[in-house]
């Protein structure tokens, strides 16, 4: 729908072939660490550990990836974990670059009262988002997609500003 939009900025897109291949942590730092990056098991991973991931997967023919089995540890309290530390949680990455994140969250009231206290937080801060899980649950899970990080991959652009309608940052807060 966007065809003349696309050529004014003399982009293609190529649609991604499915499905998209998936990679455990373990396996991520693994590879970063043969690769020469240094990178410890149960740290998440950073913009600069990403992009060199990225790299690799791109060698391999993947630009677009899910990473999974985080530890749990490494994703939000509201994760839902697995046993051995691990967590139901995965990032959608492309070319480097997280674009999603999500995960199955957690439905059980005294499960996600133990994660929170787990990760240094006052359950009691969060009274309003427990009052909920009191009367009960269903699992269910969900995810943050990040378009501003979509298109600047999509289109090749440096600056995620660029991709933002109102950028923000230290020095600019209004439009």
């Amino acid at each position: 729908e966007c065809k003349e939009e696309l050529n004014i900025l003399k982009k293609k897109i190529v649609v991604p072939k499915l499905p998209f291949k998936r990679i455990t942590y373990d396996d991520v730092i693994e590879k970063l660490n043969k690769n020469g990056y240094e990178i410890s098991w149960g740290e998440d991973l950073g913009a600069e550990e990403e992009k060199l991931f990225g790299d690799i997967m791109k060698k391999e023919g993947n630009d677009f990836y899910f990473i999974t089995k985080y530890p749990v540890d490494a994703k939000p309290f509201y994760t839902m974990p697995e046993k051995n530390g691990y967590s139901r949680g995965f990032d959608l990455v492309c070319k480097g670059v997280e674009i999603a994140s999500g995960s199955q969250r957690i439905h059980d009231i005294k499960l996600l009262t133990e994660r929170l206290k787990a990760c240094d937080l006052n359950p009691g801060d969060f009274k309003y988002y427990l009052k909920a899980f009191r009367y009960g649950m269903p699992p269910h899970g969900g995810f943050g997609f990040g378009i501003e990080r979509f298109l600047m991959e999509l289109l090749d652009i440096k600056n995620i500003r660029e991709c933002i309608l109102f950028p923000r940052d230290r020095t600019r807060l209004t439009p």
